[in-house]
């Protein structure tokens, strides 16, 4: 326990985190009913509003807008825009840890999209945000860890700095907000 004085543990310091399992329900256990809903804002789970994960800064190039909608144009549920625009960064841009920052003056997701080409996941999250706000799906970057390194010693997760990574959420109707992460798998 920590004394009032002390807002922080000493470093290094340890802590656990315990997760629980939610199992599907058994073949006979009673099924919910069905949620009616009116509306968007019925089921919108946040105190922010809808509206808040659509903004754009006023610097997002024209030609990120008609990308994200050339990408999506044969699309028709908000999933499969998700998963069209996901899979073209995941596709077509190789990750890199060493990737230059965007020149002055230069709109950084269009500078990735068009010119640099490559980069990090901060890179990636960044840009499906845009693309998918471009297109009216509400998007949020995340950043966080991933889960370690299992220590089969001490039976714990290790996590650390290198562990770091950054992903995007979108948030599709009837399903809430989904991890879309459009860094290349195994980067």
């Amino acid at each position: 326990r920590l004394q009032e004085t002390q807002p922080f543990p000493p470093t290094p310091f340890q802590y656990s985190v315990r997760s629980r399992i939610l199992l599907a329900p058994a073949v006979d256990a009673p099924q919910p009913r069905p949620l009616k809903v009116r509306s968007v804002a019925d089921v919108w789970p946040e105190s922010v509003p809808q509206s808040h994960y659509l903004l754009l800064p006023p610097e997002i190039s024209e030609r990120v807008k008609r990308f994200a909608a050339v990408l999506t144009e044969d699309k028709t549920s908000e999933l499969d825009k998700a998963i069209a625009l996901r899979d073209h960064l995941r596709n077509n841009y190789p990750y890199s840890q060493t990737s230059t920052k965007a020149p002055k003056g230069r709109e950084s997701v269009d500078y990735f999209l068009f010119d640099l080409k490559t980069g990090h996941c901060e890179y990636f999250a960044a840009s499906l945000v845009v693309l998918a706000r471009s297109i009216g799906l509400p998007a949020r970057v995340v950043t966080g860890f991933s889960p370690g390194n299992y220590n089969t010693l001490t039976g714990f997760f290790e996590v650390y700095e290198y562990h770091a990574h950054a992903w995007t959420q979108i948030y599709v109707t009837g399903s809430g907000w989904l991890t879309i992460d459009a860094t290349p798998p195994g980067s």
